[in-house]
């Protein structure tokens, strides 16, 4: 993970190296990582055996309580524990936090915002001139141009947290609960809490909206 100057998340400059976090492969959540816990670092993509092999070779031993409790959510059997599989549900809002926190605390200004404002440009000042050539015309057109994209750029603004939390944080944390198959009533008792620590997530997520998410993915 690196900290590098930006503008409206336009990376510019020699980047910072401030930290590491571990990807899970299915769901892409993060979470932050130790490297003094690996042996060395992969090149790239292997097959698991090889990885374990060569990054962390005692990873069976050292998490042999985290594994038993992930074969226990696939395999079904036992059922995890109340207190157990509440937490586990927990930890995959807090794996969301941060990067909920970082978008929200950024520039509405986002991709579609920049694609409607130089579409607008390119129309106006090139487009329409080849196609109108009466002068007066031309400026009605532009100006009634200008004022559907000053319009349409202040929704784009409005909901573009709202876009962020759909397309990329409701996909990934519904992905992450479905083994644990919460409940409408969890989900909003768990966001109530993380509102009560004043986390992001408790706010700028919510249950219902969460609950729909989970129900496309079962």
């Amino acid at each position: 993970m690196e900290m590098a100057n930006h503008v409206y998340s336009v990376v510019y400059g020699k980047g910072e190296t401030i930290g590491h976090y571990a990807q899970c492969q299915n769901c892409h959540s993060e979470l932050p990582a130790r490297l003094n816990k690996f042996k060395t670092l992969a090149d790239g993509i292997a097959p698991l055996v090889t990885l374990v092999r060569t990054t962390n070779p005692r990873v069976y031993e050292t998490e042999k309580g985290r594994l038993d409790i992930e074969r226990m959510i696939k395999e079904g059997t036992p059922p995890l524990p109340r207190d157990v599989r509440f937490e586990l549900m927990l930890e995959k809002f807090h794996a969301v936090e941060p990067e909920i926190r970082n978008r929200l605390d950024t520039s509405r200004v986002d991709r579609s915002f920049i694609v409607a404002l130089a579409a607008y440009v390119v129309a106006a000042l090139f487009i329409l001139p080849l196609l109108i050539r009466d002068s007066m015309r031309l400026g009605q057109v532009q100006a009634y141009m200008l004022l559907g994209t000053f319009l349409l750029l202040g929704y784009l603004m409005l909901t573009a947290h709202a876009r962020f939390l759909r397309g990329s944080i409701y996909p990934k944390l519904s992905a992450a609960l479905r083994p644990l198959k919460p409940g409408p009533k969890e989900l909003d008792l768990i966001l109530r809490m993380l509102k009560q620590r004043r986390l992001v997530a408790g706010t700028a997520l919510k249950a219902r909206k969460l609950t729909g998410w989970l129900a496309r993915t079962r």
